[in-house]
């Protein structure tokens, strides 16, 4: 008998997340209030983001959440906007980094508000597509604890790059 050998146990937090970090989650707004100009500058600024990325994971949300595959286009908008559930659904991925691309206008603010608070040590970014301020402001809000704000049209797509890169501060 080897009196040398040693036993290690490792204990997990209850609660703690245990899957391995998944680089980038989008969450892409394909609610009804996306239709039309919204929709088109939304499916612009995926294929400026995911280009030739692997290590990203799209879903698309409305009242429900839906992954989307690669090789898939998004759904047409319709529905409503549950970004409460969808960033539920980002969470599960233990992401390094979410980007919800909306035009900020969710079914429950205090539900969203809430979802994104528990995305703990997750940077959380958002493309604003869309002309509201309130709706503008809401999506700021929803970075209080971190992230950047990409909020007009025109900036959006030249800035999803440097978005995505070291997480340096932009200005808009």
């Amino acid at each position: 008998m080897n009196t040398n050998t040693k036993a290690i146990t490792v204990v997990t937090p209850r609660g703690a997340l245990t899957t391995p970090k998944t680089p980038l989650v989008i969450l892409a707004d394909v609610s009804g209030s996306m239709r039309g100009r919204k929709y088109e500058e939304l499916n612009r600024a995926l294929e400026r983001v995911l280009g030739d990325r692997s290590d990203a994971t799209l879903y698309a949300f409305n009242s429900e959440v839906l992954f989307v595959p690669p090789d898939l286009p998004l759904p047409l908008p319709y529905a409503g906007t549950d970004l409460a559930r969808a960033v539920k659904v980002a969470k599960k991925h233990n992401p390094e980094r979410v980007l919800i691309i909306t035009d900020g206008d969710p079914d429950s603010h205090s539900e969203a508000l809430e979802a994104i608070d528990k995305l703990e040590w997750t940077r959380v970014d958002m493309l604003y597509i869309g002309a509201s301020e309130s709706a503008r402001v809401f999506c700021a809000e929803m970075l209080r604890n971190g992230g950047r704000l990409i909020s007009e049209a025109s900036n959006m797509l030249p800035n999803i790059t440097f978005l995505l890169g070291d997480g340096s501060p932009i200005s808009l």
